[in-house]
């Protein structure tokens, strides 16, 4: 991956964002963790990668990345533990990028690998299945941390094996998962709780891509 003048060697699961000032971030995986690069603006140049602190490996999935309309950068990730998966976050002022970031993990200690996603404020949600061994689905459960506190108690949505989430700009998020013949789908506005869950019936040869 090349960017600007700034090559990295085998880089994997590259996120990015800029704001509206052109302040731009780079985040991606490599074999040492996760690598973050900053620039300041369009006319800037990138300096050195430089290490997100905490995450020595991210086996688990893609990380996400967002900047709110303030400067302030995201990043969340998956780790997997002895005792389980964690959700790690960890922020930077755009405008004082020098100071690095502030880093916390959460553990889970049960259910399937999450998907993650963030907001434009900086709030960070997860959505992951707890399925009992020798079952095939299980509670699908989902949780939101807020940008300015800590995770919320989680919400049952349905059962299934595992389920996707999307969050928009001003914080609506909708979850969607394999239910029977069909899907359902829940939505929740910013600071309100989830929706009853909605079937949506597969037509025709759809399939189910997110599972």
């Amino acid at each position: 991956m090349r960017v600007s003048k700034l090559t990295f060697e085998r880089p994997a699961d590259v996120r990015s964002a800029i704001d509206a000032t052109g302040r731009a971030v780079v985040v991606w995986r490599d074999e040492d963790g996760l690598k973050w690069s900053f620039r300041a603006g369009l006319a800037g140049d990138w300096p050195n990668a430089r290490a997100v602190p905490g995450p020595r490996d991210v086996r688990s999935g893609s990380p996400v990345l967002e900047i709110t309309p303030g400067g302030i950068a995201t990043v969340a990730w998956v780790e997997i533990g002895t005792s389980g998966w964690q959700v790690g976050r960890s922020v930077v002022d755009l405008g004082t990028p020098q100071s690095g970031w502030s880093t916390d993990s959460v553990p889970h200690p049960v259910g399937a690998l999450p998907t993650l996603a963030i907001d434009r404020e900086g709030d960070v949600g997860a959505i992951w299945a707890e399925v009992p061994p020798g079952a095939s689905t299980g509670d699908l459960r989902a949780a939101v941390r807020p940008a300015a506190g800590d995770w919320q108690p989680a919400t049952t949505l349905g059962t299934a094996a595992g389920g996707q989430l999307a969050v928009a700009a001003a914080g609506t998020a909708i979850a969607a998962w394999r239910s029977g013949d069909g899907y359902e789908v829940a939505l929740k506005g910013p600071g309100s709780t989830w929706s009853p869950p909605e079937s949506l019936p597969l037509s025709g040869r759809a399939s189910w891509q997110g599972r």
